[in-house]
């Protein structure tokens, strides 16, 4: 199991899998600061009101809000077509050989899923800890950074590792790169809808990200149930993977 992890650390590193996701992630961490410090400036120049500017909150804790929506709402849409380009990579270059070289299609997948999984959880952190030391330096302190910071990154990282899984899901039944993006993002955002009329919402992995969005140092007995329904859904998620795979490998070689 090392030596698969180990390969697949390579082969993310040879295919800047982890440059896409960092690239993604930082740069939502530098730029939210900077369009919050520049957002007053820009609506005055639009509409000409001083009072309207000047009524748009610009402090560190807008900006971390402001990266939090920016991570659900682009984010969210770049890590499933990111999951669902894995499989397909998979699928096109690499899924007919793994049985004839005595290699098990779930193994090679729980391996996948631990390399990324730390790599977007770490990214994250990094970029959370980024966006809110960055913040601190342009907009006017108001707001505790520490020790939230870690709070919100963690809870951020692990919705972003759903997201990453539910395009690997949606990829393995579907070629197609696009519409796999599509169907697995629109999963995440009606899920994250729906959640909003239960009274379990803590069950769903969205409830990760409207935490988040609360910017507070520490977890609540929901957001822990939350997190601990979550890592069950990944390891269901990547169990489904690795079978669909599996059958799909089979049936490449049966034809």
């Amino acid at each position: 199991m090392i030596e698969l992890i180990w390969k697949e650390h390579l082969e993310g590193m040879r295919r800047k899998q982890y440059f896409a996701i960092g690239i993604l992630i930082i740069g939502f961490a530098l730029l939210s600061p900077v369009m919050m410090k520049a957002l007053p400036v820009l609506l005055e120049s639009q509409t000409g009101s001083e009072e309207m500017a000047a009524a748009i909150p610009v402090n560190l804790r807008e900006s971390m809000r402001s990266f939090v929506k920016n991570i659900h709402q682009i984010a969210t849409l770049l890590l499933v077509y990111l999951g669902a380009s894995q499989v397909a990579y998979e699928r096109n270059q690499r899924l007919v050989f793994p049985i004839h070289a005595g290699l098990e299609i779930r193994s090679m997948i729980r391996a996948k899923v631990g390399v990324y999984g730390i790599a977007v959880f770490a990214i994250t952190l990094l970029g959370t800890a980024l966006t809110a030391f960055y913040g601190s330096v342009l907009l006017p302190d108001t707001w505790a950074i520490f020790p939230a910071i870690l709070f919100i990154g963690a809870e951020i990282g692990l919705y972003l590792f759903v997201a990453y899984l539910v395009g690997m899901a949606v990829g393995s039944w579907i070629s197609s790169k696009m519409l796999a993006t599509v169907l697995g993002s629109l999963v995440l955002f009606v899920l994250g809808w729906l959640a909003g009329f239960s009274s379990f919402e803590w069950i769903f992995p969205t409830y990760l990200i409207a935490e988040a969005n609360l910017l507070i140092a520490y977890w609540t007995r929901p957001l822990i149930g939350c997190i601990l329904m979550t890592l069950a859904w990944s390891a269901i998620l990547a169990e489904a993977i690795g079978w669909k795979l599996d059958r799909t490998n089979m049936t490449a070689q049966e034809e």
